[in-house]
């Protein structure tokens, strides 16, 4: 692709109007959209005169990733501003302030914060999911179950980000009591082999981006949910193919459905 592109703008970059169309394909020909910004902390750009704010290497390096997605965020609302119209956008987030890197002092609210809400009110008025934490601990070391601060017991002992360490081959050695809370969504029978459908899925946001694509076991153990979501999306979409679908989409659709009734992966854990 460098070859061919000579040093110029990129065919197989999509120009700003390619990038509208399709991700706005959904909603035809509708004009001045809302967007909604879930997880809006990172919806921002970096303050432009921010002094020099010391920062480590990972919290440099952090910060630095942050401001390039906030970046291309902003610069995609604006360009389906330009080609189809904004109405409004309303920013959504459990951590409505700056983030340490941001040139902002870290913690101060956004200046457009109209409601605090409380996630004890969130959980009793069903807007968030009731937060699952593992409780069957009989070691009670000390006067609190071992589960209720699982953290400050195990973190002293895992590896530290960006430490240089020496190769690290065979299964992971894990602390005993994040073996024990794992043991809560265990996906094992209990006797060396796997359950045939996984009591929880495990999603990482960054992989889910990359473009790599699903492994052959987790479409095998959800070859029904598949199937009944391309039946769904032939009868919503008519015309489209729904065998071209990307394992991103068929990824989000297994994300979307967890917990809710009817649905192929109600009833489901989910760790995130």
């Amino acid at each position: 692709k460098s070859i061919l592109a000579d040093g110029k703008s990129s065919p197989f970059t999509e120009t700003p109007d390619e990038m509208v169309r399709r991700v706005c394909r959904e909603l035809g020909g509708k004009k001045h959209v809302i967007v909604i910004n879930d997880e809006a902390h990172h919806c921002y750009h970096r303050k432009p005169d921010a002094d020099g704010e010391k920062l480590t290497g990972d919290e440099r390096r952090e910060a630095k990733k942050r401001d390039e997605e906030g970046r291309v965020w902003i610069s995609g609302i604006e360009a389906v501003k330009t080609k189809i119209g904004v109405k409004a956008i309303y920013d959504l987030s459990a951590t409505p302030f700056f983030l340490r890197g941001s040139g902002w002092p870290e913690g101060t609210l956004f200046p457009w914060v109209v409601s605090d809400f409380s996630l004890i009110d969130s959980i009793e008025a069903g807007i968030v999911k009731v937060p699952r934490v593992p409780v069957a601990d009989n070691s009670m070391l000390g006067e609190q179950p071992t589960y209720r601060d699982l953290w400050l017991r195990i973190r002293d002992g895992l590896p530290k980000k960006g430490r240089k360490t020496d190769a690290v081959s065979g299964d992971p050695k894990l602390p005993a009591e994040l073996e024990g809370a794992l043991s809560i969504f265990r996906n094992d029978d209990g006797h060396g082999g796997w359950l045939h459908r996984p009591n929880t899925i495990l999603v990482d946001s960054e992989q889910l981006e990359s473009g790599e694509a699903m492994s052959k076991e987790f479409k095998q153990a959800a070859a029904r949910e598949i199937d009944e979501f391309k039946a769904e999306y032939r009868l919503r979409f008519p015309g489209r193919d729904a065998d071209k679908l990307t394992d991103e989409d068929l990824l989000r659709e297994v994300m979307n459905t967890v917990g809710k009734a009817g649905a192929g992966w109600a009833n489901r854990s989910s760790a995130w």
